[in-house]
Formats: structure tokens, C-alpha cells, sequence
């Protein structure tokens, strides 16, 4: 016999990936794509691979050719180009200081909640790919634009300011920039603000403190239920988890992370620490303080959060500097320098290189 709660769950991500086919479709149809001329010609079957080279775009240029399935010749001429154009970054990708992050707020509601973090990264880097944005890739096998939604949103969950941060090669900041990107979002998600910070400034998610939580709750009984849970040193929930490396049922205190907890008007609002189980899903917590089953809890919005500032920002100066010297070590090391150190207590000079 299938058990019920896994079916649910099969159902449930055919339905997202159904939801997120046609969104990414729609990505791609919405206007025109926006790409750097080498990738439209490429695109348009015209492709040249000196171009491709010059523009830095071999890596974009071989996903392209594998995700639309092209020429099987085209591919095994972008190979190469493109593990050399990675190797070349993994050597050097923290000594360019044109690399920017851009950190953006969106809104996430209606057609769009039912999309998790791995869906919202896939549409976010869609759009912004075929808009031209000059997005920096990770180094794995297959590299993927360096995008991330933090912290993350359960599926079924609306939010009202939500953060992206994605590394771009350089600024891609516009009048326009957000609209660009908005008409290729499926309806529900839209970009609200786009910020470029340096490279090396502090990830969003390590930023934010506390999560202010918002959900529509008439129910009598449940005002009794947040009652026993305030009044609780602690509020043990069993799920499944590893103790010493070994799968069992492991043992979660929600109580230190719901700070505060109240009904108001016919909303339960609560905030949450993010740094006390982050990994814990907010309708899980508030199944278990409520007795109900997580996905019967509908309605769900988080408002805010309240966000630290970033220590990194406060130290330019530092970080500047460290990379500048970084750089220049980078250039005498990569150029074979001779470099002769003279020890004042020897009468023979030491000679590098």
C-alpha cells in the first residue's frame, strides 16, 4: 500500500513542475531575450567562437547549447573553450573588482506560492539571463548563476519583502532594470528594489535576525494552545533527523525560537530567531504548537525581518585594500617575476623566478 503522505507529496511536485514549466516558458516568450550579441548570434545559428571567447561567454554559451538541446558539433567545440574559461576563474575569481552583489527585495504571492527556493532560483536566473545580466557562475560541474533566495520560504508561504542576493560580473543597474526583469516573472513574484554592494559584502542571510510571521487564525481553541506554548520553558517537537550520524527521531525545542506570539484582529502574528533551528519550517512549528497537520495550515505571510547592519560595509577600506594587495601578488606570481630578496645579515642576494 502507498502511504497517503507520499503521494501528497509526489502530486504536489508535479504540480510545481508543471507550474514551473509554464513560467519559465513565459520567461522566454514574454519579449525578445536580451542577450549580448555573441549569444544571439550563437542562438540565431551564427555563431563565432573568437567572439564568444572575447566576450568572455563560452561557459553561458555551452548551458545554452545544452539546455536547447543545439548542435552536438557546437557543443563539442564550446567544451574545451569553456573548462578553460572556468579554470581561469576559479584562479582568479576573487581578485576582480569589478565583481559586484546585488541584493534585491521580491514579493512573493498568489500563482507564485507555490514555488519553493530551488523554483525561485531557477525563474530569477531565467529572467535575468535572458535580459543580458552579466551573471557570475558558481565552479561546479555544470556551473549555475551565483543566486540565492535567503533565507528560505516554505513552499505554500507568501512573503512581502523577501531577499535575493545573485554575484554579478559587474553593475547591471538601470531605470529600467527591475520592470526588465519583472515582465518575465510569472504572475505572484515580483522584484520591489535592486541594491549593488561590493563582492565581498556580508550574505543577506547572515544579516537578518529576526522573521516577523503573519497568519489568518479565528479558531477558539487556538488562543488556549499559543497560551500553554508561551507559558513553557520549552515545547519538544519529534522529527526526523540524525543523532550521532544515525536516522532516528530527533527531539526539537521550538520555544527559544518564537520570540513573541499573540492573536490580533484575526491574524496570529509571532516572530522567529533565525539563528535557533534555521532549518525549521514555520508551519511545522506552528503545526505543532497548534496540533494540526503543517499542510493544513494555509495563509501563511511572512512581513519582515529585522536585519543587522553589515560589519563589512563599515570596513571598505580593509577589504579594498586586501584585495588590491591580492591582486598584485596574483600579477607578480602569474607574470614569473624575478624577484631578488636581499637578507641585510648576507652578503648573497637571494634570487625568485
Amino acid at each position: 500500500m502507498t502511504d497517503p503522505s507520499l503521494e501528497r507529496h509526489l502530486h504536489a511536485a508535479r504540480i510545481r513542475a508543471e507550474a514551473l514549466a509554464r513560467a519559465l516558458a513565459h520567461a522566454g516568450t514574454a519579449v525578445p531575450p536580451r542577450l549580448p550579441a555573441p549569444l544571439a548570434a550563437l542562438m540565431a545559428g551564427r555563431g563565432d567562437l573568437a567572439e564568444l571567447e572575447a566576450g568572455d561567454l563560452t561557459e553561458e554559451a555551452l548551458e545554452w547549447a545544452r539546455s536547447s538541446r543545439g548542435d552536438a558539433a557546437w557543443k563539442a567545440r564550446l567544451e574545451p573553450l569553456a573548462s578553460a574559461a572556468k579554470a581561469k576563474r576559479a584562479a582568479r575569481v576573487h581578485l576582480d573588482a569589478s565583481r559586484v552583489t546585488a541584493r534585491a527585495r521580491y514579493a512573493k504571492d498568489g500563482g507564485a506560492i507555490g514555488f519553493g527556493p530551488v523554483e525561485l532560483q531557477q525563474l530569477f536566473s531565467e529572467a535575468m539571463r535572458l535580459e543580458g545580466l552579466p551573471l557570475e557562475l558558481d565552479l561546479g560541474k555544470r556551473p549555475r548563476p551565483l543566486l540565492s533566495c535567503a533565507p528560505p520560504l516554505p513552499f505554500e508561504a507568501a512573503g512581502d519583502a523577501e531577499w535575493l542576493e545573485v554575484q554579478l560580473k559587474r553593475s547591471a543597474e538601470g531605470d529600467d532594470l527591475l520592470d526588465r526583469i519583472n515582465r518575465r516573472l510569472p504572475g505572484g513574484l515580483k522584484l520591489l528594489s535592486w541594491e549593488e554592494l561590493p563582492a565581498w559584502a556580508t550574505p543577506v542571510a547572515e544579516l537578518c535576525e529576526t522573521a516577523q510571521w503573519s497568519w489568518p487564525c479565528d479558531e477558539p481553541e487556538a488562543e488556549a494552545r499559543i497560551g500553554v506554548f508561551l507559558a513553557s520553558e520549552s515545547y519538544f517537537l519529534d522529527k526526523p533527523g540524525k543523532v550521532e550520524g544515525q536516522k532516528q527521531e530527533k527531539r526539537v525545542d521550538l520555544r527559544p525560537a518564537v520570540l513573541d506570539m499573540a492573536l490580533d484582529a484575526g491574524a496570529l502574528r509571532f516572530r522567529t530567531a533565525l539563528a535557533v533551528n534555521p532549518a525549521l519550517s514555520p508551519l511545522k512549528l506552528l503545526g505543532a504548537i497548534l496540533d494540526r497537520a503543517p499542510e493544513s495550515i494555509q495563509g501563511l505571510r511572512r512581513l519582515g525581518f529585522s536585519m543587522l547592519e553589515d560589519p563589512r560595509l563599515k570596513q571598505a577600506d580593509r577589504y579594498t585594500a586586501k584585495l588590491k594587495n591580492m591582486y598584485e601578488d596574483a600579477v607578480l606570481l602569474g607574470a614569473g617575476s624575478n624577484i631578488t630578496l636581499v637578507d641585510e645579515d648576507d652578503d648573497e642576494p637571494l634570487s625568485l623566478g
